[in-house]
């Protein structure tokens, strides 16, 4: 909703594609991240509180790789979940990144895609119907 709104009002992403790639890849990654702690968790009600660690932790990377850029810690930052998502996003909406650098940063994003959907088909469990 905020990039919308930021296109709204400002311009266009440079290169909507990679910009709706690392949106996609990044919304995968919470799903099976909430699917997979959904399994540790012993009751609907608790289930929000499960997540948040995870989901702050990921806001926050993504919040310190776009405000300060990779230009220092820039593995560390890129290997975050989050942080080369948030990389790529950025370069894509501002332009001037050669496209291979761009799609390099898609690979730590689905790596912790495929962790995060390896957890939940481990940790997720359907109830037996009674």
């Amino acid at each position: 909703m905020i990039l919308v709104v930021f296109a709204g009002v400002g311009r266009t992403p440079a290169n909507p594609a990679l910009v709706a790639a690392a949106l996609a890849a990044t919304l995968v990654m919470m799903l099976a991240f909430a699917i997979a702690t959904a399994g540790i968790t012993n009751s609907p009600e608790h289930a929000q509180v499960t997540t948040l660690p995870l989901s702050l932790a990921v806001v926050a990377v993504a919040s310190w790789v776009g405000i300060t850029g990779t230009e220092s810690l820039a593995l560390l930052k890129r290997i975050l979940p989050g942080g080369s998502a948030t990389e790529l996003v950025v370069n894509a909406w501002n332009g001037g990144v050669p496209l291979a650098d761009s799609i390099i940063l898609l690979a730590p994003t689905l790596g912790w895609v495929v962790v995060a959907i390896v957890l939940a088909a481990r940790m997720f469990r359907w109830e037996p119907r009674r």
